[in-house]
């Protein structure tokens, strides 16, 4: 059933890492021993990178991989991992990891500044603002996450 549905298309590769990153045991073990969430951060980064036209610090919304969304698994992906109890604990032991979030928040930080424009008319209004503005609510769950791992890993008080 499952070779028909990939010779047909409706089955996709990708698919198969909700599969891997469900499960607590396997996401357990690569994120200790093999750097899982390195490894997930930097491709998140890394991602955008060489499809911004100037190499710029911040991420355009007119991009490719913005307009289209293509980040959505991977931001799904990390969401994932990052549910599973202990794995968001483990992030800010990542120097790594850490680095490259902070990079990347903060190439998202403006991504689409507003101007007003108080001397014409608008004709045409730019939908790079909607783009924007989707990155950001994706992005969102995974700083959550984040936090309520940071929360996690600070010891408790009088122990």
């Amino acid at each position: 059933a499952l070779k028909q549905q990939v010779n047909e298309g409706g089955v996709s590769l990708l698919d198969l890492s909700v599969q891997i990153f469900t499960v607590p045991t396997v996401v357990t073990r690569l994120v200790r021993e093999r750097d899982l969430l390195e490894t997930l951060f930097s491709c998140l980064f890394d991602f955008f990178s060489p499809h911004e036209p100037d190499g710029g610090e911040r991420i355009s919304p007119s991009s490719e991989v913005v307009r289209r969304m293509l980040y959505l698994r991977l931001c799904h992906d990390i969401c994932y991992v990052l549910r599973i109890p202990g794995a968001a604990a483990r992030f800010p032991s990542h120097q790594a990891a850490v680095e490259r979030w902070l990079a990347l928040c903060e190439r998202v930080q403006g991504m689409d500044p507003n101007t007003r424009q108080a001397t014409t008319h608008v004709e045409f209004e730019s939908r790079n603002w909607s783009y924007a503005f989707a990155l950001a609510l994706e992005m969102a769950p995974v700083l959550s996450h984040l936090v309520g791992g940071y929360r996690e890993s600070l010891p408790k008080g009088g122990e």
